[in-house]
């Protein structure tokens, strides 16, 4: 008999257990596996008020482990996203005052399907790879298109760049944002491995486009650009200019 009706039953299973009272509201709790059981790192775990504004949210790491934190009582669910899993939304629960609060959630394993790419280390561009283009490909956090992909593509205005990737949109003067949050949300935008601030769309040409990253999410952007991005996310252009 197929084990897929235990799935469904474990990725919509959320314990919570009062702790002890405290000053203010905490959930503490962890991210696993719907199949496995492992830990998953790097889930978005949200606290979401009943009008659904984010009013906390913690990445999870190795140990798959969050920990958010309400200002007043009230209504809340909670809402876990990590790429290669289905992200889940919780039930609406209430939070008495200076209650802490266990929670496990549990997520089905939803893999990304990737475009179909030529392998071969002639087919990697050399920057690309001094970059880290390729390795945080590997990681599947946001989206990528490779020179391979965008050939295929045929773009021919900047809104062709962003075809198919789901909660991401471009903008009036160039401004992408995600649709991943309670509200459109601007990402950053780096060129060369530098922010640009102004409409990147009058400075680079579609066709000028070499590879592209797209983090409709703060998850997995690089660590260079640390503290220079919008909270929701950014994407990162590389032009054939600026590549072997």
């Amino acid at each position: 008999m197929s084990p897929w009706p235990v799935v469904v039953t474990l990725v919509h299973l959320l314990v919570l257990t009062p702790v002890r009272p405290a000053e203010g509201q905490t959930i503490q709790g962890s991210v696993r596996d719907a199949t496995s059981g492992a830990s998953i790192e790097m889930a978005d775990v949200a606290l979401l008020t009943a009008g659904d504004s984010i009013v906390g949210r913690h990445v999870t790491g190795a140990d798959g482990r969050f920990v958010v934190r309400a200002r007043e009582a009230g209504s809340y669910r909670l809402r876990a996203t990590r790429m290669g899993y289905a992200s889940y939304t919780t039930d609406a629960f209430a939070l008495a005052l200076g209650q802490d609060t266990v929670a496990q959630i549990r997520l089905l394993p939803n893999p990304v399907v990737l475009n179909r790419i030529q392998a071969g280390a002639e087919r990697r561009r050399q920057r690309l790879v001094q970059v880290g283009f390729y390795d945080r490909q590997a990681k599947g956090f946001g989206y990528f298109r490779t020179p391979e992909d965008l050939e295929a593509l045929h773009p021919i205005y900047h809104e062709d760049l962003f075809r198919g990737m789901s909660g991401v949109r471009i903008g009036r003067g160039g401004t992408v944002v995600t649709t991943s949050f309670h509200r459109p949300c601007p990402l950053s935008v780096a060129v060369d491995g530098q922010v640009v601030e102004r409409d990147w769309t009058a400075v680079v040409h579609v066709n000028d486009v070499e590879a592209i990253e797209v983090y409709p999410h703060p998850t997995g952007v690089p660590a260079w650009l640390s503290g220079a991005v919008s909270p929701c996310g950014a994407i990162i252009i590389w032009t054939k200019g600026s590549l072997p």
